[in-house]
Formats: C-alpha cells, sequence, structure tokens
C-alpha cells in the first residue's frame, strides 16, 4: 500500500493498492511505505502532519493462535527516533571515557564525537604554555599516539568540576624574588649615584 500526503500541509490525500490473498501465518509484520510529490516538504520543527487514524475493524486475525500488532516509526532520518518528534540540541555532555554526546529536547542523546587522547611517559615533564595547553618537551617524551581509552587502568575524565590551580610555586617564588633582589640592586645604584653628585657639588663650593 502507498499513503500518500500533501507536503505542503502535511494532510493525508489517498492511499492506494491492490486487493491481496491473506497474509501467510508466518508472515511477522506488514510495513507500509510513506510518499509524497516532488514539492519539497515542509520544515520538520513546524509539525504540520498530521496524525492517521486507522480502522481496525475490517482487519481479520486468520491465524487464531498468533498475535498482531501494530508498530509506528517516526523521528530522525535515521529512523532510530521511534515516538519522538524533531528535537534541538540544548546542551552537551562529556562522559567519563571523553565521548561527547549531544542533548535534544526531545529526550534523544546522540554520540557526537570523542575526546582524543595522548600518553606520555612521563606527563609531570610537560610544559604549561597557557590557556590550560601544555606541550611535550625531552623530560615528558613523545606522546604514544592519540587515540588511548582514557578509563583504561581505572582512570577516566571528569567534566563539570573545577580544576585546582596549576601554577609551580617554586618557580614562581624564585622570580619575585629574583625580581625583589633586582629591585634593591637598582635602588642602591641610586642612592650610590646621589650621594656621587652630592660630594661633587660640596668640592665645588
Amino acid at each position: 500500500a502507498k499513503l500518500k500526503f500533501d507536503p505542503a500541509s502535511g494532510d493525508f490525500v489517498s492511499v492506494t493498492g491492490t486487493e491481496a490473498d491473506p497474509l501467510p501465518e508466518d508472515l511477522n509484520s506488514i510495513g507500509f511505505t510513506v510518499y509524497s510529490n516532488a514539492a519539497a516538504v515542509t520544515d520538520p520543527t513546524q509539525n504540520t502532519f498530521r496524525d492517521i487514524d486507522l480502522d481496525f475493524s475490517k482487519v481479520t486475525q486468520y491465524a487464531t493462535s498468533g498475535v498482531s500488532n501494530l508498530t509506528a516509526v517516526k523521528g530522525g532520518l535515521d529512523g532510530k527516533g521511534a515516538g519522538k518528534q524533531f528535537g534541538n540540541m540544548n546542551g552537551v555532555s562529556v562522559d567519563t571515557s571523553g565521548k561527547i554526546y549531544g542533548k535534544y529536547d526531545n529526550g534523544d542523546r546522540i554520540l557526537l564525537g570523542q575526546i582524543a587522547v595522548a600518553s606520555f611517559s612521563n606527563p609531570a615533564g610537560l610544559e604549561a604554555v597557557g590557556d590550560n595547553m601544555f606541550a611535550a618537551t625531552q623530560n615528558s617524551g613523545d606522546f604514544d599516539g592519540i587515540g588511548q581509552d582514557p578509563t583504561q587502568g581505572g582512570e577516566g575524565l571528569l567534566t563539570g568540576v573545577l580544576e585546582m590551580s596549576n601554577v609551580d610555586l617554586s618557580e614562581q617564588f624564585t622570580e619575585m624574588i629574583t625580581t625583589q633582589r633586582g629591585f634593591q640592586a637598582n635602588s642602591r645604584i641610586i642612592t650610590t649615584s646621589d650621594t656621587l653628585l652630592e660630594e661633587l657639588i660640596n668640592l665645588k663650593r
């Protein structure tokens, strides 16, 4: 059977088909293919398509020992959004394995991608280059390829939490002390120059 709809309004137009013999008992299901004319289908977000009412009063159960049922599937273009209307993505989440999921307002949760993870022989030897990014050094060693499973060894990614400060305090204190000593040395040079200038003025007198 072919069901025809008006793509502009979504209204049911007609159904065409030929009468056939009773179905064999070993047939599991009956399928319908929905067709429309060559015109473009309207935006699915408008929900213009109407519900279909089926009249089961003329359906005959020939296999008295069996059970019949009807399943309707609608939703995403991949056919997996059974019973759900078109959805807009309203959020993103990342699980402990690094998989990125998109969350939709119709309840769907679809895998969008995977965070690539690289493993180093000495992660503590990585050099911080700013903006939460690190660069490989001789101390860290080269990475053994991107695509490692972040959950191996009982580890995992933490999402939705605040990272502790990764500032090297010893390095920062060293730079502060060096700057302070430099300032003190420069101030002494200025004081010495001022004293020498004063002595020269006194000699002139």
